[in-house]
């Protein structure tokens, strides 16, 4: 792009991946780009500091790409994944018992951020990486929350 920004093929490569779904002219331009990549440690730890390493390893996979990464990156992914998939169901396990003391003591809750968008949006599969769950409740139920939790 002329004028544009000049920006590496590894992070147009994890933009591109950063999607649900792909037509097949998105999914050809992932090709292509995959091909060109050549700094696959720099690609990995890009997609592990945005925190989109488990939805680049779905879609990889999804695409039938994986095969085309070097081992080390590949395992890196993977091992995203499958960490993020394992946090995420710990997240949703305590997360029921919270929302359940909560609504026990008639405190209404909101799920905000990543819990609402993995069980909405991604289906609980693990791609929305997470840390936390973020809880939207009145401000006049925060002491009662508090002391109940």
């Amino acid at each position: 792009m002329e004028g544009g920004a000049n920006i590496r093929n590894e992070l147009n490569l994890l933009i591109g991946l950063c999607r649900l779904d792909f037509d097949p002219a998105q999914a050809e331009k992932i090709r292509s780009v995959l091909s060109e990549i050549t700094e696959w440690q720099y690609f990995a730890g890009m997609a592990n500091a945005h925190g989109v390493g488990a939805m680049a390893y779905y879609n990889l996979d999804r695409l039938g790409l994986l095969k085309f990464l070097p081992v080390e990156t590949h395992d890196f992914l993977k091992n995203l994944m499958v960490m993020s998939l394992a946090r995420n169901t710990s997240h949703v396990s305590h997360m029921k018992e919270v929302l359940s003391i909560l609504g026990g003591a008639g405190i209404k809750t909101i799920l905000l951020k990543g819990m609402a968008l993995e069980n909405s949006l991604f289906g609980n599969r693990g791609i929305r990486q997470m840390t936390d769950v973020d809880v939207l409740i009145s401000r006049d139920e925060c002491i009662k929350a508090r002391k109940l939790l």
